[in-house]
């Protein structure tokens, strides 16, 4: 017979391979078809010395199994209610781990609906030695740790150890929309497809509930649940946030992030801080405010440019300018005469300042020195690395307007902060008598610049 059908209304002859072929297509190994907690094997109702295994369907390899000749690769089989399986007694003085099973009689009669074929069983071990290798025909579920002379099976006796039955992947599967998709069982996935505005997309959901779009633009995105509202420093436009624990185990200063609220809709950021367990702050940027709102829709991201959010650096930067003159402070003490100050979020910042220094000379014969920085006080250089400075030779007896001197300014650095701080733009004149000392602004506009540096 070179060509047949395995099954069809009208045949006379049929057999077990060739209703079960179906499962050879499409199962790659044997295990449990995970439903819920199915064949979960826990402590009895009333613990006793014996286990509960739960009902369920499993696929169990035939040991006679031979690959590409029509013959049965699984066995299916139904538990179709909780049953115990009785662990016996251990008085030998050590430690004995059993195996519990789903065991196939090959040698049975089977019944008129084979009931009388597959069994719960437990596969006793060695006291003293490891759990007993599961015999052919059978299905490993759990291992129970039977001390000597124990009475009660309980739940921290048993090590789950269920293999699923994992499907043969094919070109290709059909994923149906789902609009309410249920949270899978601890340490499993889902995969489903689900409408987004007119347009199915594919998601991927883990335990925890987190769903996270597969695939496309927007799959740069980390889907997250629960962000909550903390507070919101207008001065330095961080928002501080309330996120579920933990999160010093997927967040980190430098990531990405996207919510909405009814005010503005939808929101980016980049996280700057990690506050707790339960809190980070996040710079808003120039475009973004944060309002004491509900948050939906929360998303985090490790990628440099993830999908829909714009890192143009200009949006990214806290910025004084000014393009006035101010007079500066005269003397040999910083001072901050020219009123200007930079708010930079904690984190990491790429910040600079550039400006004209005006001088007017005057007096006797000697090198004079004016300064410049970027202090976070009000009247001392508390980093020398932001400092910039010009010598001028002041002629004997020059007046004020005989020698004058524009020079362009700039101090640049990476600073690494731990809190939100003020730097104040300080001058100050270390000898010399000088007729007038400013910034130009309306020379060269004077700028004090934070770039984000995480970018």
């Amino acid at each position: 017979m070179s060509r047949y059908v395995t099954i069809i209304d009208g045949m006379t002859q049929c057999a077990a391979a060739d209703l079960m072929s179906w499962a050879e297509s499409i199962i790659s190994g044997e295990g449990v078809i995970n439903v819920g907690g199915a064949l979960a094997v826990s402590e009895s109702d009333t613990p006793a010395l014996s286990v509960e295994v739960q009902d369920g369907q499993a696929f169990v390899l035939r040991d006679a199994y031979v690959d590409n000749d029509n013959t049965q690769k699984f066995w299916h089989v139904v538990v179709t209610a909780a049953e115990d399986v009785s662990i016996d007694a251990n008085s030998s003085g050590s430690t004995r781990i059993d195996r519990i099973c789903v065991k196939i009689d090959t040698a049975a009669v089977p019944d008129a609906t084979a009931s009388n074929v597959a069994t719960l069983v437990a596969v006793k071990g060695t006291p003293g030695g490891s759990a007993p290798t599961v015999p052919s025909n059978h299905l490993g579920l759990a291992q129970v740790s039977v001390e000597d002379g124990e009475t009660t099976i309980l739940d921290a006796d048993i090590t789950d150890e269920r293999d699923f039955a994992v499907l043969k992947t094919p070109g290709s599967f059909d994923f149906p929309e789902i609009a309410t998709p249920e949270d899978p069982a601890a340490n499993f996935a889902r995969v489903y497809s689900k409408d987004d505005g007119g347009t199915t997309k594919l998601y991927f959901r883990d335990s925890a509930g987190t769903e996270t779009e597969i695939g496309g633009a927007g799959g740069d995105w980390t889907d997250s649940t629960s962000w909550s509202y903390g507070s919101y420093n207008s001065t330095y436009k961080v928002a501080t946030i309330t996120v579920p624990t933990d999160a010093t185990t997927y967040l980190q200063p430098g990531m990405r992030v996207k919510f909405s609220q009814t005010s503005d809709g939808q929101k980016y950021g980049i996280i700057v801080a990690i506050n707790s367990a339960t809190s980070i702050d996040v710079f808003m940027g120039t475009d973004y405010d944060f309002d004491n709102e509900a948050i939906t829709s929360p998303a985090y991201s490790s990628a440099k440019a993830p999908f829909g959010m714009d890192m143009d650096p200009n949006k990214w930067k806290i910025e004084t300018t000014d393009a006035t003159q101010k007079s500066a402070t005269t003397g040999t003490t910083w001072g901050n005469t020219v009123g200007l100050t930079i708010a930079i979020p904690k984190g990491a910042w790429d910040v600079e300042y550039m400006l004209s220094s005006h001088v007017d000379m005057n007096g006797s014969a000697l090198i004079a020195r004016a300064a410049w920085t970027l202090s976070t006080t009000t009247n001392s250089e508390s980093d020398a690395d932001f400092t910039s400075s010009a010598n001028y030779w002041i002629s004997a007896g020059a007046g004020s307007g005989d020698q004058q001197s524009i020079d362009h300014m700039q101090k640049r650095k990476i600073l690494k902060l731990t809190s939100n701080t003020t730097y104040n733009l300080l001058s100050k004149t270390d000898a010399g008598t000088f007729g007038g000392f400013w910034a130009k602004g309306d020379y060269a506009k004077t700028i004090i610049r934070a770039i984000c540096a995480y970018l």
